[in-house]
């Protein structure tokens, strides 16, 4: 999804516009700070594999010692560090407009998930799991939302074709919008195996030596595919919306507004940092965590400083939650049936973080073209 997003940031810009945003020195200094920060953790994980041989992406019970607790600690600083120095330089931050009845309730649906799982892990592990396994309401869901936000940018893809071909404009946006839905559809049929076990259908030779034996792709290096899934999808998600508030002149570059993800999505994603248990021991996890602990609180303070109270104390209520889910997963993890059953939890976040967004840019781009729905309807009777 990343690798899509980005080129788009320099397709949609105008010369001008982009110009703008360099000339501020804050912008420079923000690019600075970041590079620091991946250098950091970059030459943290270079020196654990050099002297300690610990893998990158660990796949297993997290340790529990003083040097782990210590590194925790040192990453919840740098990265609560580096959403308080990317939002001090920012020129103007601003929170938008107040949340939508909408979003709201889209937003207090994940709330709600989060708490129950928590509370169906602490009072039945069993159940935890057993919502988590193949063919089970979480796989579903986490296969069946991005079908669904595939389905929904396909069509606005093929609307604005229809209503905008003859005069040669919105090309990029639709092209934007066939591959993130090709993106989506890909992500959710390869979560079910292609509906493999739904139609039976045999194992090709060339595919039973992935880790499932299924029709899928994403196993046949499951942790790494995996890694950068929930990686990318929190970097989409939930760090994307925080930089467009925050960074000068909010990256107000033409046509981007339209297709970046609001601050609805990031809160609606957030949930996903509290589900990590077999790759704890991974600096990059932990990153997307703390991050997104620091991100919500600087959510909370922009929509305080808006006088959107409620906003504000739900903000900080969702931080806490996060952390408090986290702290329980790693406290009580011999209770796990597997170890990676949290991961599970964590792709339906962002599976349900990216249908938001596909509803959102389905809606914004739909208020743009209010003719496109009947174009398409004629071309297809035609």
């Amino acid at each position: 999804m990343i690798l899509i997003v980005c080129p788009q940031m320099a397709i949609f810009g105008r010369a001008n516009g982009l110009m703008t945003v360099l000339r501020h020195g804050n912008f420079y200094q923000l690019i600075k700070l970041s590079l620091w920060a991946v250098l950091a953790v970059a030459g943290w994980i270079v020196w654990e594999q050099l002297v300690w041989a610990m893998p990158m992406l660990p796949n297993k019970a997290p340790d529990h010692g003083f040097y782990a607790f210590a590194r925790s600690a040192l990453m919840a600083v740098i990265g609560l560090a580096f959403v308080i120095g990317v939002a001090a330089r920012a020129e103007s931050p601003k929170a938008g407009n107040a949340l939508s009845a909408r979003q709201w309730c889209a937003v207090l649906i994940s709330f709600l998930m989060l708490a129950i799982f928590v509370a169906i892990f602490l009072q039945s592990p069993s159940a935890f799991n057993a919502l988590s396994l193949e063919d089970g309401s979480v796989e579903w869901a986490s296969a069946l939302l991005p079908i669904a936000a595939s389905l929904l940018l396909a069509w606005r893809g093929a609307a604005l074709f229809m209503e905008r071909h003859g005069e040669g404009k919105g090309v990029p946006i639709v092209v934007f919008l066939l591959l993130s839905a090709a993106v989506l559809f890909v992500l959710g049929m390869e979560e079910i195996s292609w509906m493999q076990r739904v139609f039976r259908i045999a194992t090709p030779e060339a595919l039973k030596s992935n880790i499932q034996g299924e029709i899928n792709f994403h196993n046949f290096a499951t942790n790494q595919i995996g890694a950068a899934h929930k990686i990318i999808g929190f970097v989409v998600l939930i760090l994307l919306p925080f930089l467009y508030i925050v960074l000068p002149e909010r990256l107000s570059l033409a046509g981007l507004a339209n297709l970046m993800p609001s601050r609805a999505v990031a809160l609606v994603s957030a949930p996903l940092a509290a589900f990590n248990y077999n790759g704890w021991d991974s600096l990059l996890f932990q990153a997307t965590t703390y991050l997104t602990l620091g991100i919500v609180i600087c959510l909370a303070y922009l929509a305080w400083r808006a006088r959107r109270r409620a906003e504000a104390m739900f903000c900080i209520l969702l931080a806490v939650t996060i952390a408090g889910a986290q702290g329980l997963f790693l406290a009580l993890g011999n209770r796990f049936v597997r170890i990676w059953d949290v991961t599970e939890y964590k792709e339906l976040f962002i599976a349900l973080g990216l249908f938001v967004w596909a509803v959102e840019t389905f809606k914004r781009l739909g208020d743009a073209v209010p003719r496109s729905a009947a174009a398409l309807s004629r071309s297809v009777e035609a």
